[in-house]
């Protein structure tokens, strides 16, 4: 995933670098490009980020059921 997001990010850079550097009868579509790369990334980062939260709440949820550790189990790993 985290490879998809840098490529989209590169595309959108270079989409971008090329409007700059547009002349007006290219501009339009380049801008569609532009955007098109964009949006791209964002949704890729926007799955990529709630990936992340649900992991982090099944690990919660793992921890929240855990038996919890003694206070033997404390002094022994001391």
């Amino acid at each position: 995933m985290r490879n998809e997001i840098e490529e989209a990010l590169a595309a959108w850079r270079e989409a971008a670098r090329r409007v700059d550097s547009a002349v007006d009868g290219d501009r339009d579509a380049l801008s569609a490009e532009v955007e098109r790369h964009r949006e791209n990334f964002h949704r890729l980062s926007a799955s990529h980020v709630m990936e992340r939260i649900d992991a982090l709440h099944e690990a919660e949820a793992r921890r929240a059921a855990a038996v919890p550790s003694t206070d033997p189990f404390h002094e022994a790993a001391r």
